[in-house]
């Protein structure tokens, strides 16, 4: 009997402990890591306007680079970037910005017919381009995200960026289990006082 007494003891405070622990990590828990500090950048939006550190850092961010003339992933990546735009819509503490790997064909006006035809919130969602070099630098000293084989071949990963200008996380977006953690990572960010 005091064996079975002690066993039942020992399921509950395993019990207890688990549901302690998942409640700090929905309401809590240990913060997001910080992977690095993006350096400062140049880029133009799809509004022909600067686009920088300075302007990734106005909120909470998620970054990633496509083209659009891509016959691959980047359909699939505005989409999940278009449902994760629609469940943050109300939430002026995050936006979402797409870098274009294809700077001599995605100028501002053809990123902003692209922005529209993906569904964009103008303000919410922003399209930005460069100069070859400075996005691939960007892509590669900046994000940690590999761009030797531009345009044909990029990162299908989501960066999630705080205010500060710092990587939290990174996503893939072809995993649908990477994306509902994209979507509690920025709940948890913007939770906190770094979001």
């Amino acid at each position: 009997m005091k064996g079975k007494t002690v066993l039942l003891l020992m399921l509950v405070g395993l019990g207890l402990a688990a549901v302690a622990i998942k409640s700090s990590v929905r309401w809590g828990g240990s913060p997001l890591p910080v992977m690095s500090q993006l350096p400062d950048f140049s880029l133009i939006d799809m509004n022909g306007q600067h686009f920088g550190l300075k302007e990734l850092s106005e909120t909470a961010t998620v970054v990633d680079f496509v083209f659009t003339r891509c016959m691959g992933p980047c359909p699939m990546m505005a989409l999940e970037m278009g449902k994760i735009q629609a469940k943050f819509a109300d939430s002026p503490k995050i936006r979402f910005v797409s870098i274009s790997v294809d700077p001599a064909y995605d100028k501002p006006a053809v990123l902003s017919e692209y922005a529209t035809s993906v569904g964009a919130i103008p303000g919410k969602w922003i399209f930005a381009t460069g100069e070859g070099d400075s996005i691939v630098a960007l892509s590669e000293k900046g994000f940690m995200l590999p761009a030797s084989t531009w345009p044909t071949e990029h990162s299908t990963r989501f960066v999630l960026v705080d205010k500060q200008g710092r990587i939290r996380g990174y996503y893939d977006s072809v995993e649908a289990e990477s994306m509902t953690t994209l979507v509690a990572d920025i709940e948890k960010l913007l939770r906190s006082k770094e979001g």
